[in-house]
């Protein structure tokens, strides 16, 4: 997923890439522009809280970033969010976790073996 975000780079659909690391809060965040090497990190792990990773995305808003979408990958074992906390910009989100099906955005099964 990451070389697909990548690609969307080099290719000028995107003029930035964000990626940002959480599990229970947000723990790093990368941001690659055209021509960089997008690779992604392994870290954190157990107890997703949702809040914190939109939050972040409201504090880009808030300084002028634009948003296009946002693409989540996680297995959607998650603390509930509130209407108040969906964002404005299209959400996909990719689920290791089948039959899982996301608040609001769309729901994508990705089968992680």
């Amino acid at each position: 997923m990451v070389s697909e975000c990548g690609g969307a780079l080099d290719e000028g659909i995107a003029d930035k890439l964000t990626v940002i690391y959480a599990d229970d809060g947000v723990r790093v965040v990368d941001e690659f522009q055209c021509g960089d090497l997008v690779q992604a990190r392994t870290m954190g792990g157990g107890g997703t809280d949702f809040c914190e990773p939109f939050e972040k995305c409201k504090q880009m808003i808030d300084e002028g970033e634009e948003i296009a979408g946002l693409i989540y990958i996680t297995d959607l074992m998650v603390t509930h969010l509130s209407e108040s906390d969906y964002p404005e910009f299209p959400t996909l989100w990719l689920s290791v976790t089948k039959n899982s099906i996301a608040p609001f955005g769309r729901t994508v099964y990705v089968d992680a073996e």
